[in-house]
């Protein structure tokens, strides 16, 4: 599988069948669209859905869960591969009952309105997640680097697959839209 972003820090996820896209909204051309913010997408898309739920696209298995007035979260699994796509207003607006449905993650990816990098971190901590994409979160990468204490790297695109996570080792990416 590989790991995009585009237009507006939406994520691209593109696997052997199908490809998912994540984000408040969308303006490519995708297979499937999952709205982290309750918008119609603006581009063309084969299937879109919004809201808490379980869902099932071609063998990909997504639960949604509300994480604030308006906002939802997404837990899926693709190519073996557990990804949790978190948006929130404040780190604080995480619940044990939310963490428990983002989880298990190999990668964190993290939409973040209002906070410091010390709010990501701690966001961080309480996922078991090996990999954290900041997909758009307050403040800048370089502080974000310091309190994390990961040296951040930076990539076009990421290939995933869950041999990658085998080791442990915790990583800090940046995409370029």
């Amino acid at each position: 599988m590989d790991i995009s972003l585009g237009k507006n820090s939406t994520l691209f996820m593109h696997g052997r069948d199908v490809t998912l896209a994540i984000g408040s909204t969308l303006e490519t051309k995708t297979d499937v669209f999952f709205t982290t913010k309750g918008t119609e997408p603006q581009a063309e898309v084969g299937k879109f859905f919004q809201g808490p739920g379980e869902y099932e696209v071609q063998g990909v298995m997504v639960d949604g869960v509300a994480t604030g007035p308006g906002l939802t979260s997404y837990h899926a699994i693709y190519d073996g591969v557990s990804l949790a796509a978190v948006t929130l207003h404040k780190s604080e607006d995480l619940t044990d009952e939310m963490l428990e449905h983002l989880q298990p993650a190999n990668l964190l990816v993290l939409w973040l309105e209002e906070g410091s990098a010390q709010d990501v971190a701690q966001l961080m901590a309480r996922f078991d997640a090996h990999q954290l994409i900041p997909a758009q979160i307050p403040g800048d990468i370089d502080t974000l680097e310091k309190e994390l204490q990961l040296k951040v790297e930076t990539v076009p695109k990421l290939k995933l697959a869950a041999k990658n996570y085998l080791d442990g080792t915790r990583l800090l990416t940046t995409l370029q839209s």
